[in-house]
């Protein structure tokens, strides 16, 4: 620190001392010539002027390099804090990234149950498509002596059947059951004279011409 007389001494000479120091003034006696000498380190200070003036310099210097690193200092906090954000921002994106991986691992995982379970009700569709088919193929020859079906119901049958969808086989299914549920009379009346009601399964108006019972 500079004691009172000294910073007298800078204050009043600073523009002197400055303009020597730094060439704007060229020294032109033996003593401003000794100054500059001092101020360039290469003598020693003899007087107050001389030793005031270099404490005064150390002493700038030392506040400009304060000055110096505390601009450092904010510089640095300041690229600190900037990484800071980027860490948050990308500790914010990699929960961001596991949230929509979690998500689509639990999709993928609910995509792989749905096609199982397809799967399975596809096995079960197909399954009673055979089953329907075998019926079908029973009935067929069961009834082929006294059951005649339409071409229309034949070929509805054939299409639901290969289009092989669950409502189709259950229209099929309906076909078939209504198929089963023919009235087929077992006894015909003794008599001609008799009642006689128009064969369902076949059609016929007469019991003569009737042959389900056969």
């Amino acid at each position: 620190m500079l004691t009172d007389f000294e910073l007298e001494i800078v204050r009043k000479h600073h523009d002197f001392f400055h303009a020597l120091t730094y060439g704007v003034r060229s020294p032109r006696t033996p003593e401003q010539r000794h100054f500059v000498d001092v101020v360039e380190g290469q003598a020693q200070p003899w007087n107050d002027y001389e030793r005031a003036w270099k404490k005064y310099l150390k002493l700038y210097e030392l506040e400009k390099r304060v000055t110096e690193l505390e601009h450092d200092f904010d510089r640095c906090r300041k690229e600190r804090d900037e990484a800071q954000l980027g860490r948050n921002r990308a500790t914010r994106d990699l929960d961001i990234a596991n949230d929509q991986r979690e998500r689509l691992t639990a999709e993928m995982a609910e995509m792989s149950r749905r096609a199982q379970a397809m799967s399975k009700d596809l096995a079960r569709a197909r399954n009673e498509k055979e089953q329907v088919e075998l019926d079908l193929k029973g009935l067929s020859d069961q009834f082929s002596s006294y059951v005649a079906l339409s071409e229309t119901e034949a070929n509805l049958i054939a299409k639901k059947l290969m289009d092989g969808d669950a409502e189709s086989i259950d229209l099929a299914k309906s076909i078939i059951e209504k198929i089963k549920s023919i009235h087929r009379p077992k006894v015909r009346p003794a008599d001609e004279g008799d009642s006689w009601e128009k064969c369902k399964a076949c059609g016929s108006p007469s019991q003569h011409l009737c042959r389900c019972s056969e």
